[in-house]
């Protein structure tokens, strides 16, 4: 134990990890480029854990002497590849869309909580209360509607702003027949 190298174990494995480094940033700024601003963004769960298997991929690359440094580049590249490829199907097939991503969820109508909502997607009613604070608002009943969207956000729409456009709702789930009610 006292001769293991915690802190310095050489100028070899300290260049070859800043090198690493180094290429493996360029590699990914080339690719975010190349892939599109999506590519590291968490607009829902499947861009976070992308997002997430880069960063874990660059770190295997600059850290692992057994995975290369091509070899991690090689890996990012192909899943970057991958979630293009998925993100243009979804574009052009309803079904692709419903299979890979999840519906924003109303989670409050009109100053009442939707405890089903809130039940099936885990959420506490300290969670609302933070979102409505966030708001800005001080009352729960201030609140026209609370969505749960689709890369874990909390929209709140406070009752002063009024439904100009249903088909903001159209792709959220419980809102269907409440859209269909609203007055106007």
């Amino acid at each position: 134990m006292i001769n293991d190298p915690i802190f310095f174990d050489g100028f070899d494995g300290l260049l070859r990890t800043i090198c690493a480094a180094v290429f493996l940033y360029v590699a990914v700024v080339v690719a975010v480029r190349i892939f599109g601003k999506r590519s590291t963004s968490q607009m829902n769960n499947f861009d976070w854990i992308v997002t997430v298997g880069i960063g874990s991929l660059m770190a295997s690359g600059v850290m692992l002497e057994d995975v290369t440094v091509i070899e991690s580049v090689a890996a990012i590249y192909v899943l970057l590849g991958l979630q293009w490829a998925l993100t243009r199907s979804m574009l052009s097939s309803d079904e692709v869309t419903k299979a890979i991503k999840s519906e924003p969820t109303l989670l409050l109508h009109r100053g009442e909580v939707i405890e089903a909502a809130m039940k099936r997607e885990r959420l506490t009613m300290a969670e609302l209360h933070a979102a409505v604070r966030g708001a800005g608002l001080s009352r729960i009943e201030d609140v026209q509607w609370v969505i749960l969207e689709t890369n874990s956000s909390l929209s709140v729409i406070p009752n002063t702003q009024p439904l100009d456009d249903p088909s903001v709702l159209r792709h959220v789930a419980g809102a269907e027949q409440l859209v269909q009610q609203e007055p106007g």
